[in-house]
């Protein structure tokens, strides 16, 4: 009897001893977010820049086009919404028009976004905080703003967002003031890339959100072309329609009162 009660133990602490360490392996797969990962976790950084507006020899323009990162794949698969969180750094108009850069591509997909206000750094990971601030490291001085997605390549599902826009060589404006760079502008390009819409940098789609450059006073990317939200849908499907209030129908009983 105490033979089979010994083996019952070790085997028991056996068990113990493998299911914990096939934790602490999934624990260093996640890079210390505490949640199991199919691997190890990447980065994709997306570069604003400045860039040249139309000319007198412009190409026409084609606003149906849009591209995804690796055909698709990458993208949010976490259940609806995803969390946005402003840096308080921003001014209130300034927090306004981010936020109606975020509501710009949740109106019109399946994709849904809760927005917070708290003090973080875009750039950071690992604080599991989708953050959007002022540039907290030096840029170039002709890069507007930098989108960074991290996730992981092996089933293209994405684990955490950020941007940061350069306040240190640009001035920004909320009304699309000349030399001035738009805030709503800016922004409704890169919560695209939060979506992981690629950046399209041919010119026939200069005037698509999507559209890699942007230059001072440029107020065109705050409205999608259809481009923009054919590539929305084709990730996340098609926003779902506005719930129609019922009206209630009333009926009064009575006699017919005649000869």
């Amino acid at each position: 009897m105490r033979s089979k009660l010994l083996a019952a133990v070790l085997t028991l602490t056996l068990v113990f001893g493998l299911a914990l360490m096939a934790m602490t392996d999934a624990f260093a797969q996640g890079q210390g977010r505490g949640k199991p990962g199919p691997g190890e976790i990447e980065v994709l950084k997306f570069v604003h820049y400045v860039g040249p507006g139309s000319g007198p020899n412009s190409p026409p323009i084609f606003n149906d086009q849009y591209r995804t990162m690796h055909g698709g794949k990458v993208k949010w698969y976490v259940d609806m919404p995803i969390s946005a969180t402003i840096d308080d750094g921003f001014t209130a108009e300034e927090t306004a028009r981010i936020e109606e850069s975020l509501t710009t591509w949740d109106d019109v997909s399946g994709w849904d976004v809760d927005i917070g206000i708290g003090d973080y750094w875009g750039s950071d990971f690992d604080d599991a905080v989708n953050a959007i601030s002022w540039n907290k490291d030096d840029l170039d001085a002709n890069v507007i703003g930098v989108t960074w997605i991290w996730y992981y390549p092996d089933t293209g599902e994405i684990v955490e967002v950020g941007v940061e826009l350069n306040e240190d060589d640009f001035d920004w404006s909320t009304t699309g003031e000349p030399g001035k760079m738009d805030v709503q502008n800016i922004m409704t390009h890169e919560v695209g890339h939060w979506m992981v819409l690629e950046d399209l940098r041919q010119p026939t789609a200069r005037e698509i959100t999507m559209y890699a450059y942007s230059n001072y006073g440029e107020t065109i990317k705050r409205e999608l072309q259809s481009g923009d939200v054919a590539g929305a849908q084709a990730l996340y499907g098609v926003a779902a329609p506005p719930l129609i209030p019922t009206k209630k129908l009333s009926t009064t009983w009575g006699k017919i009162k005649g000869k």
